[in-house]
């Protein structure tokens, strides 16, 4: 998943990882110009620590829930809406040699963080026509208080039921 401000050009976020469900999630990347790792297994996270590179240990901590890094431990959670005033279907695309559905939709969101300084949400997603999955997305937004600059997200989802092992780090 990447996101970044658009008229900066600079990723606010750029990370890779997969998710156990119910509590399990891994991530690797950068948020805020800065290498973070996380793994949350149950109610504890675990965080490298950039400098040292040591796993630092937050007992009953559920990162997982924190506004702030909902969308990158739960990319799937930029799904959530309260409902979808607009939403057309645009035919079959070609992605990555895969034949997708693609469709464009205007969403009320339902997160909080995004609902309080986005607006105006435009989603164009891919999905899998066999599997019914969400396989790509793009999702931008335009700032609330009417600046020029807003959010731009892009997704990206593979090996749905997986067989993943997350383990907590030593």
């Amino acid at each position: 998943m990447e996101s970044k401000l658009l008229g900066e050009n600079e990723f606010y976020s750029k990370v890779e990882g997969e998710r156990v469900m119910p509590d399990k999630v891994h991530i690797k990347g950068t948020i805020l110009k800065t290498p973070v790792e996380f793994t949350q297994i149950q109610n504890n996270t675990y965080m490298r620590d950039p400098f040292s590179g040591k796993w630092i240990t937050l007992n009953d901590v559920r990162m997982s829930q924190a506004e702030l890094f909902v969308t990158e431990l739960n990319p799937l959670s930029n799904f959530n809406f309260k409902d979808i005033p607009e939403l057309s279907y645009r035919g079959e695309e070609q992605i990555n040699g895969e034949t997708l559905l693609a469709y464009e939709l205007r969403p009320n969101v339902e997160n909080i963080f995004l609902e309080e300084q986005f607006n105006d949400f435009f989603y164009k997603v891919w999905v899998d026509p066999k599997g019914k999955t969400i396989r790509q997305a793009t999702i931008r937004a335009n700032k609330t208080l009417g600046d020029v600059n807003g959010l731009e997200i892009f997704i990206k989802m593979w090996d749905y039921n997986r067989n993943l092992k997350i383990d907590i780090p030593q």
